[in-house]
């Protein structure tokens, strides 16, 4: 997204904002389905929710409510106050290595260039964006059910994201939404499983719910 890995953010950081961006991007490209991870999947759950997308979208730990997120998120917001961009100083020098840990061979040299194209100070303000849409609201899970498009929502089983026990009830009993774990995975899905993710790409363009990993019980 725009913002990140050296691009030029736009004057509206906000999910909100981002979702309306991606929506028109895909009416122009016409296409069928959007898959989206982490915060990128909360820009692809705004594009239906505001009614930017009616296709189906595969949502890679999304957050439904502030109670999802990872709390370290939050701790880093609050120490920017006092301390401005210089705790997304360090936190960009501790992931490279983490990253190189965690992701396949092929990818990972790649993956970690464009991650140290980042800037501090303009990851600053498109997290705290963030963490101001997720107190915006009460949980998302019921409003993505209401839009009655096919979703599948899906969570590494190590992952760092998780789901309130009433937001896991409401997608559950929602019959157009299909909530899955990926087996052996923390939140780096896409690349820690991408054959499970293609599985679940494949579901959302062909809207074959069985097709991907098994459903949460």
């Amino acid at each position: 997204m725009l913002g990140h890995a050296g691009t030029t953010p736009p004057e509206d950081v906000s999910i909100e904002s981002y979702g309306r961006q991606a929506a028109a991007l895909a009416a122009e490209l016409g296409c069928d389905a959007v898959v989206g991870h982490s915060r990128g999947a909360n820009v692809a759950l705004e594009m239906v929710l505001a009614g930017g997308f009616a296709g189906s979208v595969v949502l890679l730990s999304p957050s439904f409510s502030a109670e999802d997120e990872s709390k370290f998120l939050p701790i880093l917001d609050r120490l920017t106050i006092v301390l401005g961009h210089l705790p997304y100083v360090l936190m960009l020098k501790m992931t490279a290595p983490m990253m190189r840990r965690s992701l396949p061979p092929t990818r990972r040299d790649p993956l970690v260039a464009e991650l140290e194209k980042n800037d501090p100070r303009i990851i600053r303000r498109l997290m705290h964006g963030y963490v101001e849409y997720l107190h915006r609201s009460a949980s998302l899970a019921p409003r993505l059910c209401a839009a009655g498009v096919h979703a599948w929502v899906a969570f590494g089983e190590h992952d760092m994201v998780k789901l309130a026990d009433d937001e896991r009830e409401t997608l559950e009993n929602c019959p157009h939404v299909s909530l899955v774990t990926i087996a052996g995975a923390g939140h780096l899905t896409l690349n820690e499983k991408p054959a499970e993710i293609a599985e679940l790409v494949l579901a959302a363009v062909t809207r074959d719910s069985v097709v991907g990993p098994a459903p949460i019980s």
